[in-house]
């Protein structure tokens, strides 16, 4: 498994000798620089055969000690970063869903239509909804024509008893 893999490697760079390391072209030795006498010696990579292999096989070794924590370090950040990627996307998904329940509660999916590169349900939703500004328009309207009926009954009230006063007086007057 790779956690088990970096888990190594990582026990490998903790228990090697602290860095940074340097290299004086085919030996390794502690420190940022070689001092002959002072440094540490770390090890060697001696090639007779190809001395100019042997110094890049230093210089890799030595700069390993610092490079292999660094890429550790920075593997660690990308699967935090992985994770955190993965949380917002579970975030997402659920926003979706309560998006698309709240839209086909709006209107059936037969009137709003699915999600496509060309519809999209959830514009198609609002765009039933009644805004607001529209539906205090027709509170407001509701209310003016309830204040009208009320005057109506009372004038239409009035004009009855009037007429049944009229009628009365009529009777009275004729009896």
């Amino acid at each position: 498994m790779a956690d088990d893999r970096l888990t190594e490697i990582a026990s490998r760079a903790a228990a090697a000798t602290p860095g940074p390391w340097c290299t004086d072209g085919a030996e390794i030795y502690q420190g940022t620089e070689y001092l002959p006498g002072v440094s540490k010696w770390v090890g060697e990579m001696v090639d007779i055969a190809a001395p100019a292999a042997s110094r890049s096989n230093a210089e890799f070794l030595a700069h390993a000690r610092e490079d292999v924590p660094w890429f550790l370090e920075q593997l660690k950040q990308a699967q935090r970063t992985d994770r955190e990627f993965d949380e917002v996307m579970k975030e997402r998904d659920a926003y979706h869903e309560a998006a698309d329940a709240l839209a086909y509660a709006v209107a059936p999916i037969t009137v709003i239509g699915e999600h496509s590169s060309d519809n999209c349900p959830w514009t198609n939703a609002v765009e039933h909804v009644t805004p607001a500004a529209e539906v205090d328009e027709l509170r407001r309207q509701l209310e003016h024509a309830r204040a009208i009926a009320v005057e109506l009954e009372n004038e239409n009230a009035r004009l009855r008893a009037e007429l049944e006063h009229h009628g009365h007086a009529e009777d009275g007057g004729a009896a």
